[in-house]
């Protein structure tokens, strides 16, 4: 395993080589799907919040859910055989894709959060053999171990060493064969990113918080030093010969920030917005901030199109998430209603809950009518 601080000259690898060199064929080939967005909000008050938006071409089943402390869950290993196994010591609250009881993006009892990131062309997994069955999960499977058997940063990545995560296609999920990284954080605030680049673990901290999907972390911190121009306050007037030139408008000093929905541009939009962001007083406000943060990078059906076998896959934002990991409460909304709605992690531990539960998803948008609120003009 690597553990990597965030690097200071350009990196060299291999991957870095073909990250380069395929990168705009990756763009509009991949960018399409599972475009999803975090970013990091702390408020005045001390709450430390990690929020999201969750994409997919295809339907997802997207579905609010919890697993109670005393859970018994068995991972899957190659051949269809069963993988590691293991009781849940800490309860935790987040999506699952398709009631399959594997959270993508959740929060545990002691304030850990992890979130599964697509990583599509360069996530490649261990090696594993029949001997290493019984320590073996698949992509999807990582963070429900890591929530349910963890309480920090620290020990999540030393549980990691301990287990060996193995490239097989999931049985749930189309038979789909998911490249993910991964975004690990606690409630001290401390980020770090964890990454599987030919066949290797690696840990890399992450003290913006922020990440989004292909290509590898680094290269977006390498890629963030293009950009150190941006500022939310608007360039001065110049002088030009007898001519004074001044902006047109507001909002001059984010002129040059990339506006699509690939990768690379999302991530350089998500480090901006949260670094340039009004303060936020209290865990409310933050929270406020952070789904106001990531409605830059809500995707609309048709906005984003991947085709494949004639078929057209839209890519759209099924849910954004936030998770409150000093006041252990979990926020989602839809695309199909607006509303923010809560789990906090109290109320979920005090339902003594004996297997893993599904909670209510939400129906369609209501649209109130306001017609009867009518007064006079004073």
């Amino acid at each position: 395993m690597k553990t990597q601080r965030h690097p200071k000259t350009r990196i060299t690898t291999k991957i870095q080589v073909a990250v380069f060199s395929t990168l705009f064929l990756w763009a509009g080939t991949f960018g399409a799907v599972h475009a999803c967005t975090g970013i990091k909000v702390k408020s005045e008050d001390g709450a430390v919040i990690f929020a999201r938006t969750v994409e997919f071409g295809v339907d997802g089943g997207v579905i609010p859910a919890g697993i109670p402390a005393g859970t018994k869950l068995v991972a899957s290993a190659p051949e269809n055989k069963p993988g590691l196994a293991w009781t849940a010591k800490y309860a935790a609250i987040g999506i699952d894709i398709r009631g399959t009881s594997w959270l993508i993006e959740g929060l545990n009892e002691k304030g850990l959060q992890i979130g599964a990131f697509n990583l599509a062309e360069f996530a490649v997994y261990q090696d594993v053999t029949p001997a290493d069955y019984d320590k073996t999960l698949n992509a999807f499977e990582l963070p429900n171990y890591l929530l349910t058997t963890t309480a920090t940063v620290d020990e999540a990545i030393a549980a990691l060493r301990e287990v060996k995560l193995a490239d097989m296609s999931i049985k749930y999920f189309d038979n789909l064969h998911m490249q993910f990284h991964y975004r690990l954080s606690d409630k001290s605030g401390r980020s770090v990113v964890i990454e599987y680049l030919e066949g290797e673990l690696h840990v890399i901290e992450n003290p913006l918080g922020a990440l989004t999907n292909s290509p590898n972390f680094t290269w977006h911190l390498t890629n963030l030093t293009n950009y150190l121009n941006l500022s939310p306050y608007g360039w001065p007037a110049i002088e030009l010969e007898n001519l004074t030139l001044k902006p047109s408008s507001l909002g001059s000093g984010l002129n040059g920030m990339p506006g699509d929905f690939t990768s690379p541009s999302r991530f350089i939009r998500a480090v901006a917005f949260q670094e340039m962001h009004a303060p936020s007083a209290t865990a409310d406000d933050g929270i406020k901030t952070a789904f106001h943060i990531l409605n830059q990078f809500d995707i609309p059906k048709g906005a984003s199109v991947q085709k494949a076998g004639g078929v057209e896959y839209p890519d759209i934002t099924q849910v954004t998430a936030a998770s409150d990991l000093t006041n252990l409460r979990f926020f989602f909304r839809t695309y199909e209603n607006s509303q923010i709605r809560m789990i906090t992690m109290a109320d979920f531990l005090a339902g003594n809950h004996a297997d893993v539960v599904l909670f209510d998803r939400g129906g369609d948008e209501v649209f109130e009518n306001i017609a009867d609120t009518a007064k006079p003009v004073k």
